[in-house]
């Protein structure tokens, strides 16, 4: 119990910031103007133990999708790291049954995808 309370603690404070980031409505320094960031695929479902591969991806003024430039490093993030964690590069492993919200963040801006993990049946 006593680790759990800790550790709520110290998740709380990372996730306010991160969310503190996306909201400012800063452009982001690609070369591109009105950008939006967008996580591919947007949603998917697992079962607990499999993974899957997340793309930050750049749309631009026109709609146009690029991948986001790897010189730019984005914080990726659960809300919910019991039920699936996700690694730096947006690698998203499925741990518990439940949904959690992903989200990537670079530069004031954010995507955010959701991942349901259920038991397959």
């Amino acid at each position: 119990m006593k680790r759990a309370r800790i550790a709520a603690v110290l998740l709380v404070p990372a996730i306010l910031l991160l969310v503190a980031g996306c909201d400012d409505g800063t452009p982001m320094e690609t070369g591109f103007s009105d950008v939006q960031l967008i996580i591919v695929p947007q949603e998917a479902t697992l079962t607990a133990g499999e993974t899957i591969q997340l793309s930050l991806m750049v749309r631009d003024a026109q709609g146009n999708l690029t991948p986001h430039p790897a010189s730019l490093e984005a914080r990726w993030q659960t809300s919910d790291a019991e039920i699936a964690k996700v690694t730096s590069d947006g690698t998203v492993t499925a741990l518990g049954d439940g949904e959690v919200d992903v989200t990537a963040g670079c530069r004031g801006q954010c995507a955010w995808a959701t991942v349901l993990v259920g038991d397959g049946s």
